[in-house]
């Protein structure tokens, strides 16, 4: 009976903590702890779109962005302890594009690039 009465109280702190969640009570202390997080990159300079495939890859943090967007960009890379919004800020420079902080990730934000005849 002990052991029933403890899973009660437990699924009871789980149910109030979902509505927190859903509530959206905890979301932006999440998020901004997130965008703090320090992290050692090593992404050299190279074609924009695979920058960004190696960042997401380096971080395990989702970025959304339209091929067109970034085709013939290029980026000087980035190397060293930074946080994730400056490493994504700092792989960005330069372009024209920026981004926005998404429920997973980051999305990034600018028009396709003019084909000139």
């Amino acid at each position: 009976m002990q052991n029933i009465a403890g899973r009660k109280s437990v699924r009871g702190i789980l149910l109030a903590g979902g509505a927190l969640l859903s509530s959206g009570a905890l979301t932006y202390p999440v998020a901004a702890q997130a965008s703090e997080k320090v992290r050692v990159y090593s992404i050299g300079a190279q074609d924009l779109g695979n920058a960004i495939r190696q960042f997401a890859l380096q971080t395990g943090i989702d970025v959304a962005f339209d091929p067109a967007a970034v085709a013939g960009k290029r980026t000087k890379g980035i190397r060293g302890r930074l946080q994730e919004e400056a490493a994504l800020r700092a792989l960005l420079s330069d372009t024209g594009l920026r981004f926005r902080r998404t429920s997973t990730g980051y999305a990034l934000l600018g028009t396709p690039a003019r084909k000139t005849s």
